[in-house]
């Protein structure tokens, strides 16, 4: 019987089969037996293991799809071609993939650039130590950023639900009027600046940030941050918060703005003591029992007037809460107590000072006096009895038209935003920065903002296709970093062969190898 040779194409993929027709006695039809030969390069079946020769250059290509693919749905080459050269952007670029792939010094970056697909996608890009520094340079001081958060909420909108977070950022730098020392959040002895984060809940991604000068505490941030929110041309978002935004400035300034929100209220305010103590007799009533997460929860609805202003809410109780909040807190007091027993103190020693230092917020619930040179510690069991008692009860105040359950599960998945500042710090490598221009510090957490970005939307994508479970983002980049991209002598290219498990993670996430938009010289 005869033999053709024929193409199929798969992913995009030219790969050529022989295909060889014989009669088969005992069904009395024709069949045929497919052999593969290889990738069709120019037509002829190439397999990279029987390549001739040593091929040019190998270059780490898989680990790019999802990056790339990320790029392409938030239009970044475009976006970012608004305000910078076509070269610019693809040095942009290139530090926004290395930070999400493999975060280097930026001295570092042109000889991590030669070894990967970018030297073939963005070929020729400038990335010595001193453009990119410029590059930094000029992305602050012409306000890029800001031009490409418009940009990029135009394209998002409508945004239904926003949350709203602030973290330290530390530095060993002192040259930059905007690293200050304050309230760091990691435990750092270093001047920072604060960084505050706005997230879209629905994409999973950063939309914008702001900068603040490290003494700036929470609170004072946030009406600052309205005003950006109706600059971007935000409007109708519902906006997520933790207690630490709750003043009486920011609770005018949102009602001012008009923007739904849904925060806890702080227990500084009077009436909120008042209205917990008032609850507490009357939330454990069988009818406000309600089951979330599949665990018992209690539920009244409440109005509070706070400066002025009537705001709806739920009060809740959760009894699992309460006991988990019993023990840290006990455990806390206990490890607290035990250290201040421990300490010698010296003749120049302030007790008062180290009291207060070691007991930090456990201060409230004792007392102290000195004996022999030693803390003797006594618990004030009044305060501690109040503190307990209002354990598991919190309020939740709300302007919009949200059920209690859509209150809690709204505020309850703010982690979006908490992970933000984890892979910002861990993943992404930017702690400490060591920059010395406020112009510098600008470009860098712009590129910061962007690794941020297309990690969180490839997070997303694992999440939402069930992939993360089985398979975390570090394991997803080794697997695709087994698809190498191989120029061969003649300069001509073609890609390794695909296995399995790299086969499963590409149909997964809808990634598909493109041969066809590379040039390689």
């Amino acid at each position: 019987m005869k033999t053709v040779i024929r193409t199929k194409k798969i992913k995009g993929i030219d790969y050529l089969y022989e295909i060889t027709y014989y009669y088969d006695k005992a069904s009395k039809r024709t069949r045929q037996h497919s052999k593969y030969l290889g990738k069709s390069v120019d037509g002829k079946p190439v397999k990279v293991r029987e390549i001739s020769g040593v091929p040019k250059m190998a270059l780490n290509y898989g680990e790019f799809l999802p990056c790339f693919a990320t790029a392409e749905a938030y239009n970044l080459k475009n976006q970012l071609g608004h305000s910078l050269t076509e070269k610019e952007v693809n040095a942009v670029l290139t530090l926004a993939f290395n930070r999400v792939l493999r975060p280097l010094a930026m001295n570092q970056i042109g000889s991590w650039y030669e070894g990967t697909i970018l030297s073939a996608k963005y070929p020729d890009t400038p990335l010595s130590s001193q453009y990119l520094s410029n590059l930094l340079v000029k992305i602050g001081q012409e306000g890029i950023p800001f031009k490409f958060f418009q940009d990029l909420i135009t394209d998002l909108s409508p945004l239904n639900t926003l949350y709203y977070d602030i973290t330290s950022i530390s530095s060993y730098t002192s040259a930059i009027s905007f690293f200050e020392y304050g309230h760091n959040r990691d435990g750092v002895r270093l001047p920072q600046v604060n960084v505050s984060l706005v997230v879209d809940k629905e994409r999973g991604i950063p939309i914008f940030y702001d900068m603040y000068p490290g003494s700036i505490v929470d609170v004072s941030t946030l009406k600052n941050t309205l005003t950006k929110i109706e600059t971007l041309g935000i409007s109708g978002s519902t906006l997520i918060m933790d207690r630490g935004f709750c003043s009486g400035a920011n609770l005018k300034a949102l009602t001012k703005h008009q923007l739904p929100f849904i925060m806890p209220v702080s227990r500084t305010f009077k009436v909120v003591k008042q209205t917990l103590s008032a609850i507490q007799s009357t939330i454990k009533r069988i009818n406000n029992l309600q089951s979330f997460n599949d665990k018992a929860l209690f539920v009244e609805p409440l109005s509070l007037t706070i400066e002025g202003i009537q705001f709806k809410g739920y009060g809740y109780y959760s009894p699992s809460r309460e006991q988990d909040d019993r023990e840290r807190f006990y455990q806390k007091l206990r490890e607290v107590i035990t250290s201040l027993e421990k300490i010698e103190l010296k003749p120049k020693m302030k007790p008062a000072s180290i009291f207060l230092k070691h007991a930090d917020k456990c201060s409230t619930y004792l007392s102290w006096d000195v004996v022999d040179d030693r803390f003797v510690i006594t618990v004030k069991e009044d305060a501690v009895s109040q503190r307990v008692n209002s354990m598991g009860l919190f309020i939740l105040i709300y302007k919009g038209d949200f059920r209690w359950d859509e209150c809690i599960s709204l505020y309850r998945s703010r982690e979006l935003v908490e992970m933000a500042f984890d892979i910002i710090k861990n993943d992404l490598e930017i702690m400490p920065i060591n920059v010395k221009k406020r112009e510098s510090l600008l470009g860098l957490l712009f590129i910061s903002f962007l690794s941020l970005l297309i990690r969180m939307h490839i997070l997303r994508q694992l999440q939402t296709t069930g992939l993360l479970k089985k398979c975390s983002f570090s394991r997803l980049i080794l697997e695709l970093e087994k698809i190498r991209w191989f120029v061969l002598p003649d300069g001509k290219f073609l890609i390794t062969e695909i296995g399995k498990k790299q086969r499963g993670i590409l149909d997964t996430l809808s990634l598909s190898p493109d041969v066809k938009n590379f040039v390689t010289s």
